[in-house]
């Protein structure tokens, strides 16, 4: 669970599983940061680049509907665009539209089962 600055409010083990960063890390993590940025959590997804373009709009229109009460997102907008993989794509995925909003996202081969994650879209609420 996050919240509108994608900032982890709760999680459970098989996600600590598939970020593989440690419980510690995850305490005050982002969870846009974790999934563009950590190389290690990049490499989890089974098709990481086709996403990648996808999570970036989702973060572009974060940003662009908090960009004023959220230092979060004006740290990690910072962050993302200084980075040389994700940067050129966030610059240009401002544009994209998800298909649908509660998309399913496969993932590799990490635990038994586990093929893909879905995202759900709730109302944003930074008061909370």
């Amino acid at each position: 669970m996050v919240d509108a600055s994608f900032t982890l409010l709760d999680y459970n083990e098989p996600f600590v599983n598939l970020v593989r960063v440690g419980k510690r890390r995850l305490s005050h993590a982002n969870l846009m940061e974790l999934l563009l940025l950590e190389e290690v959590t990049r490499d989890r997804w089974a098709d990481w680049e086709n996403w990648l373009e996808a999570l970036a709009a989702e973060l572009i229109e974060a940003t662009a509907l908090h960009w004023e009460e959220s230092p979060e997102l004006q740290r990690l907008h910072t962050s993302v665009l200084a980075d040389p993989v994700v940067g050129p794509v966030y610059k240009r995925s401002a544009g994209y539209m998800f298909p649908d909003r509660n998309r399913k996202l496969p993932i590799r081969n990490l635990l038994p089962g586990v093929q893909e994650i879905t995202f759900l879209h709730t109302e944003d609420d930074l008061s909370r």
